[in-house]
């Protein structure tokens, strides 16, 4: 697993799937925020409303220096919060103020062995960022729900079924400037459209397990066994969209993802947000009594 330092954030990201943390000072987000406008004039995103640096460029020396600029400032910051874990490619994740910049409910990929290990994403906010300009929408809990592997270019979601229903079960993480999310590959997330008038930038981390080793799967035709690769830094940027990295297929998956019925979902979701409710009133309520008791 992922190990925090601190057991009510360990709790908080097993039981949800994400946690919020306060990682980086308003001079260091402008320190980034210089660098990003420095370097990226000569990328060009083809029109694009929502991408990553690294799918819009793949100058090595380009790539190489943002991965470094971005990890001197983050990893320090993380090291507060975090023991026993790995990241892998650390780049600027943009979205264009445009009407089709919304992103729908999905879930990342598989980067690690689920069944021992846990894979994440951290994903920093270089602006104070709310529902007008791509927040992030989160579904508690979904990242219990089944434990499929998630290949590219695409693959069918257990959830598809009550797709339009995601939302009634849906958060919506609001981000400081500097705050950062860190969430389970597994959890349904989305975002919502950028309406301010500003790209929203974002900065974006695969984190793992120590002991985990990065992995990949990629679907070559529906029914077809899913082709597992083990990959680095270079093997995964220089992967071209919905591609497969340039290296030796190590093993097989089979090609089977199970739906989840939606009274099922239902049930568990109804359960997690009773349980979640209990737990942080219970929570809440020691931390105010742990105080008194202290100051008396």
């Amino acid at each position: 697993m992922i190990v925090f330092k601190d057991s009510d954030l360990q709790h908080d990201f097993e039981r949800d799937g994400y946690v919020v943390l306060p990682l980086l000072t308003s001079a260091q987000v402008a320190s980034l925020t210089g660098f990003y406008n420095e370097k990226t004039q000569i990328v060009d995103n083809k029109g694009v409303s929502f991408y990553s640096i690294i799918n819009m460029n793949k100058n090595d020396a380009l790539v190489k220096e943002i991965d470094s600029k971005i990890k001197d400032a983050v990893l320090p910051e993380l090291n507060r919060f975090l023991v026993s874990y790995e990241v892998m490619i650390a780049t600027f994740l943009v979205k264009q103020p445009k009407q089709d910049s919304a992103v729908g409910f999905h879930q990342d990929l598989t980067l690690v062995d689920e069944t021992k290990f846990t894979g994440a994403n951290l994903w920093l906010a270089r602006q104070d960022v709310t529902v007008g300009n791509g927040a992030m929408t989160v579904i508690p809990g979904s990242h219990l729900l089944t434990n499929s592997i998630r290949p590219l270019p695409d693959f069918p979601v257990f959830f598809e079924d009550y797709r339009d229903e995601l939302h009634q079960y849906a958060r919506t993480i609001d981000l400081k400037a500097g705050e950062a999310i860190l969430f389970n590959h597994q959890l349904i997330h989305g975002s919502s459209g950028n309406y301010s008038g500003e790209p929203r930038l974002s900065v974006i981390m695969p984190v793992k397990s120590e002991a985990a080793q990065w992995q990949y799967y990629y679907a070559s035709s529906p029914g077809q066994p899913l082709e597992k690769y083990f990959i680095d830094f270079d093997s995964y940027y220089k992967i071209e969209k919905n591609g497969k990295p340039d290296a030796e297929v190590v093993g097989y998956a089979p090609f089977d993802f199970p739906r989840l019925s939606k009274s099922d979902f239902k049930k568990t979701m109804a359960k997690h947000h009773a349980n979640g409710t209990s737990l942080t009133r219970f929570t809440k309520f020691l931390k105010k009594f742990l105080s008194k008791a202290s100051a008396s």
